[in-house]
């Protein structure tokens, strides 16, 4: 069972990352593939996707395909 909490009001799970958590990862890493954010965030890369998309969408980061479906991530707005 999972310790995870969900909002009273939204009933969806509380996100257990910020997205601070993501940016900071794609900034110290030399080059921030989606592997390498997951391991520096210490979560699944299908959070890291799913994170990334968000912000990206948000217009806070974008990506660019170097390889197949491998992905190098960084900062839109720096």
């Amino acid at each position: 069972m999972s310790d995870r909490t969900r909002d009273d009001e939204t009933k969806q799970f509380n996100q257990e990352y910020t997205d601070e958590d993501f940016l900071e990862a794609i900034r110290e890493c030399p080059v921030p593939s989606t592997g390498e954010v997951a391991e520096a965030v210490g979560c699944y890369r299908k959070t890291v996707l799913n994170r990334l998309g968000e912000l990206e969408e948000q217009g806070e980061v974008g990506h660019k395909k170097v390889s197949g479906k491998a992905k190098v991530w960084y900062i839109d707005n720096e």
